[in-house]
């Protein structure tokens, strides 16, 4: 059996001892890096699993490690952070993070929420579905690249993985808290307004006539359903 590898970018020694005994524990397999750079590095060498992201680094901040990581992949981010911050919750989610914890933080959360974005993670490469192709719009789940109409469209991570969710079950209502639940975590299963953005985002980008969507569509007080393209 493989172990997920997860990767800790942090330069505090004792919050560092603290997370390796208590991942390795539950039997992951743990890298750590002390700066961006080294993130940075050892992220293209392992491609991990999962990566925990402290904010605040000696060469820069978590935010741009963030940025150049999304580049690449959308592996799941859990940023950590002293700071009571709602303005940098909120930018963390934004660039594409997908849970942000304080510190400092219990044991058993952490590894519930370890448990959880690994659990709704489906971009690895043991995914049961690699691409996504109804003659509009055409993704490569493992590569993050999404094309409609034959032109490349540039999506946020949040927007490319609810884009996933919607074509991965093309044809099927998905509530707006289950949507909430798969994207952004439990915690945010009552953030309709939340929802309601992105979508709206994603119309504008996949959509041709935004106003008028053809594909990503909203069932009243239910959900939203992909309805794949349909050839004269």
């Amino acid at each position: 059996m493989q172990h997920k590898r997860i990767l800790i970018v942090d330069d505090d020694t004792a919050i560092v001892n603290l997370l390796r005994y208590t991942i390795e524990e539950e039997g992951y397999q743990v890298f750590i890096a002390g700066d961006g750079v080294e993130a940075i590095r050892i992220f293209n060498e392992i491609s991990p699993d999962l990566i925990i992201l402290d904010l605040i680094l000696p060469d820069g901040d978590g935010f741009e490690v963030c940025r150049v990581i999304r580049e690449k992949s959308p592996v799941p981010i859990l940023a950590l952070s002293a700071l009571k911050s709602e303005e940098d919750k909120v930018k963390s989610l934004d660039l594409g993070m997908n849970d942000y914890m304080i510190k400092p933080f219990g044991n058993k959360e952490l590894l519930a929420r370890i448990r959880a974005l690994l659990r709704n993670n489906k971009s690895g490469p043991n995914s049961s579905l690699s691409f996504f192709d109804d003659g509009y719009l055409k993704i490569d789940y493992l590569a993050f690249r999404v094309i409609t109409a034959g032109k490349e469209v540039t999506l946020t991570p949040i927007e490319f993985s609810l884009l996933r969710e919607l074509t991965q079950n093309a044809g099927v209502i998905l509530g707006y808290n289950e949507l909430l639940t798969r994207v952004w975590g439990p915690e945010y299963k009552n953030s309709a307004n939340l929802l309601f953005r992105h979508i709206n985002s994603l119309h504008k980008k996949i959509e041709p006539e935004p106003d008028k969507p053809r594909y990503i569509i909203n069932v009243k007080k239910s959900g939203y359903r992909y309805d794949r393209h349909q050839t004269a």
